[in-house]
Parts: C-alpha cells; structure tokens; sequence
C-alpha cells in the first residue's frame, strides 16, 4: 500500500519530533530559569538533531509523491487529505526546528526561547500522532483501524528520540555522560511501547478474520524475522537487557548499541505495520 519511501519518511518524521519534544522536555526540567546558556548539552542534541531527521523525512515523502505536480498540490490543497495535513506539519515543524537550532548555535538571547520550545513541541506531538492517524483512518485496513496505532507510534517516536539522543552523544563526545538521565526515560518508553505492541496484536486478532490474517503474517509468516529479530529482540528486548549491564559499570559503549538498537526496532515497526495491511472486503447496506 505505501513505497518503502513512504515507511522510511514515517520513521524520520517520528524520530525527529521525539527528539525535539525529549530535549524540550528535558530543559523544561533541568533548565528552571529558562536560560539559554544553561540548556543541557543533551537538550542541544535533540534540538539540532531534530531538523536533520525532518529534513531527511521530508526528501523522503517528496521521492514518495515522485511527480514535481503532486508536490505542489499537496501543499496548495492542505485539507483535501491527510497527506496534505503531514506535508504542512512537516513544513510548520521545519520552520520552527529551525528557529530553535539557530538561536542556540548563533547564542542570541531571545525571551521568547520557551515558547518557542512549547510551540515546537505541539507540533512534534502533532507530527507524531499524524504518523499513526494516516494509517488508522484507512477503514479498509482492518489492522490499522484502531487508536491504539495512535498510541503505539508516538511511544515509538518518543523510544527512538531518546535513541538517537543516546547514539549521537556516543559519537560526539565518546561517552554519554550528562545523558544518564535518558536512561531510565528509555526503559520507561521500550516497557511502555511492549505494552502498546502486545495490546494491539491482542485487539487485532480478535477483531476480524483479514485483521488475524495480518497478526498471523506478523508472527509466523513473511514478515515475522522482521518483527521478532528486529522489532522485539532489536527494539524492546537489547535496550532493557543492556540497561541492567550499565548498572553494574560495564563499558559506555553500550549506549551507543543501546540507541541503534532502539532506532532499528523503530524502523521495523513501521516497516512490520505497514507490511502486513491487508484489505477488508467491502460491506455494503441496502436499505
């Protein structure tokens, strides 16, 4: 139903509004006064993080639509389809990503810095729930059609901002120290997103005979090296074990095989979702 172009901008878009509202989040938190100087080296990586990962979504949707006129009329027509709404979300977050970003790389005081903050992160949470929105408004998908896809994306993007915070404070600095806040916040997300997983898989397998069909792709069938390799063992299961490895003063590096693990499982997610739709059969009533 979607190009793996259209997956991949799914799991950017996801990762990138994670990623801004996680660094928003956390200089609500350890940045009282609201000081633009004294926002956490970890806040500044998902700040400038944020809009890369867009602007990679982005390219990705436009490579999606492939025709230079599609793209225009998603953009002069945004309430003709939920495509439309996402384009100028996508667009919307850039804007505001952007501002964020220069502001702390130029270091010009602006007053106005939390706000801009907490209006980037109505966006991202906008941004995040229009990833799931898009497939569960298709009706003929039984699968999809559940707000509990709603709920399973935004945990996803919310586990994979705090994944590529992780990743790229490995490689930036060599260590994640001033991260270990993320820690627990990851665990937290990977616990919750295994949850959400198990809840969906439940509530589709009841719900229809076409929506047991995909469970039954998702578990057993084509995609399920997909979905157990990557999705449960890569995305939920190294990030808990690992965690416990930490404790006990084990080398830093696994944070950096912590945060990639988290972002292949995110990526298989969609992957593993958008794979196995399948179409319901139409119902008509005649009255």
């Amino acid at each position: 139903m979607f190009s793996d172009f259209a997956v991949w901008y799914l799991f950017f878009a996801g990762t990138a509004a994670g990623s801004f509202v996680i660094a928003a989040a956390l200089d609500y938190f350890g940045n009282s006064f609201a000081n633009m100087r004294f926002v956490s080296r970890a806040s500044r990586v998902g700040f400038c993080g944020a809009p890369v990962l867009l602007g990679i979504a982005a390219l990705m949707l436009f490579l999606d639509l492939g025709n230079p006129a599609a793209i225009v009329f998603t953009f002069l027509n945004p309430v003709r389809s939920l495509v439309s709404i996402g384009a100028w979300l996508i667009a919307l977050a850039l804007a505001v990503f952007t501002i964020v970003v220069a502001l702390l790389l130029l270091r010009v005081r602006c007053r106005c810095f939390r706000l801009l903050e907490f209006i980037g992160s109505i966006v991202a949470v906008g941004l995040m729930c229009y990833t799931g929105v898009l497939l569960a408004s298709m009706n003929s998908v039984d699968f999809w059609n559940t707000p509990l896809l709603v709920v399973l994306f935004v945990i996803s993007a919310l586990s994979c901002g705090c994944g590529f915070l992780s990743a790229v404070a490995f490689c930036i600095q060599g260590s994640t120290r001033g991260f270990s806040c993320l820690r627990w916040v990851g665990v937290a997300l990977c616990a919750i997103e295994a949850v959400s997983l198990v809840a969906l898989l439940v509530g589709r397998w009841v719900y229809s005979e076409v929506s047991r069909q995909s469970c039954s792709m998702l578990l057993f069938g084509e995609w399920a090296d997909v979905f157990w390799v990557g999705l449960v063992l890569c995305g939920i299961v190294v990030p808990l074990v690992l965690v416990c490895f930490e404790r006990h003063g084990f080398a830093p590096a696994l944070r950096l095989v912590d945060g990639c693990s988290v972002l292949v499982g995110g990526a298989c997610l969609r992957f593993c979702i958008v794979g196995v739709a399948l179409y319901s059969a139409p119902c008509f009533v005649v009255s």
